[in-house]
């Protein structure tokens, strides 16, 4: 949490600097170049139609997309087991959501809660290397 907050604090500084009458003359303000690719993968994406090429648009309800993103997960999932391939447990948390993934002694443990368990632990790891 003290990575953002410096983080933000350095933005923050950038900023006011930038906006200074005395450091326009040294530092270039950041800039958005029209010519250059959109970050997203998706952004812009066109498809070929019978009459042509068009603009994708995004869906109307936000449900739709969660179906065929749900039903992506399901296909990749099933392909990774019959090819008996280890699935790990992010994947599945996307898939499966809340319901249970390990039973313990000390409860249910959700495909969700095994995920961000492992991104803590991985986030300890880092921070020990």
């Amino acid at each position: 949490m003290s990575r953002f907050v410096l983080a933000r604090r350095c933005i923050e500084a950038i900023a006011t600097f930038g906006s200074s009458s005395t450091a326009a003359g040294r530092a270039a303000p950041i800039t958005q170049y029209k010519n250059c690719r959109p970050l997203s993968t998706q952004a812009g994406k066109v498809h070929q139609t019978s009459g042509g090429v068009e603009q994708q648009q995004q869906p109307a309800d936000p449900e739709a997309v969660h179906v065929e993103l749900h039903q992506r997960l399901t296909q990749l999932f099933e392909e990774e087991t019959k090819r008996c391939l280890i699935v790990p447990p992010f994947k599945r948390a996307l898939l499966y959501g809340d319901k249970s993934a390990i039973r313990d002694h000390t409860g249910d443990y959700s495909f969700i809660q095994i995920y961000e368990a492992v991104k803590r632990l991985a986030l300890q790891i880092s921070n020990c290397c």
